[in-house]
């Protein structure tokens, strides 16, 4: 076993969720990716995330974890708070909010 796979082991998210913002490129998206592999099921959030299809979902999916992708424009409020209440509606329990604006 890898030092990365012993690391991953004793950081567990499995059965945890995290949202991601900036999960679309950079630092979010590795972030994103990083806590997939962990166990979390990730909740993406980028101003030009694709609902379906994009590369943050693909290797969330490969890392065996499930994604569900939202678009919001954090410059605007009202943006802001239509994404907030999807969010809490569709996924009541958040463990992990990661930002990367």
């Amino acid at each position: 076993m890898t030092i990365a796979r012993i690391m991953l082991a004793s950081f567990s998210l499995e059965g945890k969720t995290a949202l991601v913002t900036g999960c679309k490129r950079g630092i979010g998206k590795a972030m994103a990716i990083g806590l997939a592999q962990t166990g979390a099921g990730i909740i993406g959030v980028s101003a030009p995330l694709e609902k379906t299809g994009s590369e943050v979902e693909a290797a969330i999916l490969a890392a065996g974890s499930t994604f569900m992708a939202y678009t919001c424009d954090f410059s605007n409020r009202a943006s802001l708070y239509t994404i907030i209440e999807e969010v809490k509606k569709a996924h009541p329990q958040i463990q992990t909010l990661t930002s990367q604006h």
